[in-house]
């Protein structure tokens, strides 16, 4: 960086800083850095020193050369240096500003040559220097009188205004603010009057002009007073902040419509640990915001779910094509008493320059949708079940009817319609029973308790119990249900127990008398997950306990083999599960296990 020409010290800037500055100066400009205080030799030959504000001694840096007439110093810093210009830096650029700040020092490298003054002559320099600093300086900055009038206006406020500086001073801040922005500023610098623990704030107010621009400005604002300690009027630093109003307003916005959305968010940092949650991922997962912010994932997730959503996530991040992802997962949000079905649509976020910053994600809850896709995924099955049955169990009697009518009309023989009349009623009761199938396996959605003794009362009025016995074991409670289909499934129930509960010599097969069912008692009584349904009769093989669900199975060969399928489609539309299984008297049991049954 060696030039030939005028020499810029500058100390603890980072290289970058220095390599910005270095582009932007003329050729006859020389930088010499150094990380920490320079020698004083090294000061003694500077045309300006360029001080970053972070530096530990900066501040004596700054003030000994204003106590040895050294070069000017220009601080380089992120927000105004009040401490290094209250020691005498004479200017200062924020680190965004590397044009401003290679234009701040040669203008002190000019102004150094043309203002050397002799000994003697200390407070005129000083006083000329802080003249300097204001008209160089980046932000508006004025002086008012007692009566609010503008009477010393830098370059910068001419600019932010659109006005000369003859025509500036001698105008109120009236004619550039609404009353109530003016009001605000004038209570704040009165408050200040009295206040021995400030000497100056900040407020801030928009400003529409006549050409229809309207601004934002940050006022920092004392008052000033005269030898006697009356109030003679107010200084400010004016600066503009159209832009970062904007920006926080926009966010304001934005933040605004994450929160009033219903589906949880969240946000990652590169590192991938929660930086922000909205009010709904709060909520439906039931953790604190504390409890996320700074935490990792696997804190409410599994490995293996996160490393998934790790994996999408990088895939989008380098497919062009792609914006977002979605995965879905059912370990990942810790609820009182269920697991639930979560879907994640994740996207990548990246810095100015592309590399990756971290992650965003929405979550959605899929429980219900998912179960309604099974529910529908089950009614589909349930539907080709139905239609096999129907094309199969109605083609034996079908083809009986067409047999029996061909003979009926060769032979004229009577008994053929009475064949003709048996396939009939076979084939009207299949289909009532089909229809049953169809209609019991809906999803249940509306539920209520129901008292289980009464409904097994009714039920058991309502079938031909002949020579049969209940027995009601203890206090059968409430089971929340659909009642009517409640009453379908023990009907059944109690139906294949009546049925079926003896030995198949001792049915009677013809069904226009009475069988003998003497002796045969049926239990209905409440387990601690549900309730049961049991006899005493003959039972089922435990090879076949399996299969008497399915449709078409019945050891009866008059039998459609569809009351108990009714049983486990109803049992199915309520969540719960039935079982096949062995009463204590050897006869068939049916545990039915209701998943939400109403405790006492």
């Amino acid at each position: 960086m060696a030039r030939a020409g005028r020499t810029v010290v500058v100390v603890g800037l980072a290289e970058s800083d220095v390599t910005r500055l270095d582009a932007a100066l003329p050729p006859d400009f020389s930088l010499v850095a150094f990380e920490g205080r320079p020698p004083a030799d090294a000061l003694t030959g500077a045309t300006v020193v360029v001080v970053d504000a972070t530096l530990d001694d900066g501040r004596d840096l700054v003030a000994s050369l204003r106590r040895g007439d050294g070069p000017p110093s220009i601080v380089l810093s992120d927000d105004r240096p009040t401490a290094l210009l209250d020691a005498g830096a004479t200017d200062y650029a924020r680190r965004d500003e590397d044009r401003l700040l290679a234009t701040r020092v040669e203008h002190a490298a000019a102004h150094r040559r043309e203002t050397r003054r002799p000994a003697g002559t200390e407070q005129n320099g000083e006083l000329d220097r802080y003249r300097r600093l204001v008209e160089t300086a980046g932000d508006g900055m004025y002086v008012l009188d007692a009566d609010g009038y503008y009477t010393v206006v830098n370059e910068a406020l001419t600019e932010y205004v659109g006005l000369d500086r003859a025509d500036l001073v001698g105008t109120h801040p009236r004619d550039f603010m609404t009353a109530e922005d003016y009001r605000r500023g004038t209570e704040l610098v009165l408050d200040l009057i009295d206040d021995d623990e400030r000497w100056w704030d900040t407020f801030e107010y928009d400003v529409a002009f006549d050409d229809g621009r309207v601004r934002s400005f940050e006022n920092n604002v004392a008052p000033l007073t005269d030898s006697n300690g009356e109030f003679a009027g107010s200084v400010g630093v004016v600066r503009d902040i159209t832009e970062r109003t904007k920006r926080e307003r926009e966010l304001e916005r934005y933040r605004m419509l994450v929160e009033a959305v219903g589906d949880p968010m969240y946000v990652l940092d590169e590192e991938g640990r929660y930086v922000m949650v909205n009010d709904a991922m709060v909520e439906y997962t039931g953790y604190a915001r504390e409890e996320f912010i700074g935490a990792h994932p696997l804190k409410f997730m599994s490995e293996e779910s996160f490393r998934r959503g790790t994996d999408l996530v990088m895939s989008v991040l380098e497919d062009d094509d792609r914006k977002w992802a979605t995965f879905e997962f059912d370990d990942g949000v810790a609820l009182a008493d269920s697991s639930r079905a979560v879907e994640n649509n994740v996207a990548p976020l990246t810095d100015s320059d592309g590399e990756y910053a971290g992650s965003v994600g929405v979550i959605r809850d899929v429980t219900d949708r998912n179960r309604r896709e099974m529910a529908l995924e089950r009614q589909n099955e349930r539907l080709d079940e139905f239609a096999s049955v129907v094309s199969h169990d109605l083609r034996n009697p079908l083809s009986v009817l067409t047999s029996r009518l061909e003979l009926a009309r060769e032979t004229d023989d009577p008994t053929h319609f009475d064949a003709m009349e048996d396939s009939i009623r076979d084939m009207t009761e299949l289909i009532d029973q089909l229809l049953l199938l169809a209609r019991e396996g809906k999803i249940v959605d509306d539920t209520e308790p129901v008292a289980l003794e009464r409904v097994v009362e009714l039920t058991w009025a309502g079938v031909d119990t002949t020579g049969c016995a209940l027995d009601v074991d203890g206090d059968l409670g409430t089971v929340d249900a659909d009642e009517r289909r409640l009453q379908e499934l023990l009907g059944n129930l109690v139906r294949n127990s009546v049925e079926h509960g003896f030995p198949s010599d001792d049915r009677d097969r013809d069904r226009d008398r009475d069988r003998d069912r003497e002796g045969l008692t049926v239990t209905v009584g409440r387990t601690a997950r549900g309730f049961f349904v049991a006899d005493d009769g003959t039972g089922i093989p435990a090879d076949e306990r399996a299969r008497v669900f399915d449709h078409g199975y019945s050891t009866d060969e008059r039998g459609s083999g569809l009351g108990l399928a009714i049983v486990r489609r109803i049992a199915d539309a309520h969540g719960w599960d039935v079982a096949a299984g062995e009463s204590e008297s050897g006869g068939a049991r049916f545990d039915v296990v209701v998943s939400h049954r109403r405790e006492e």
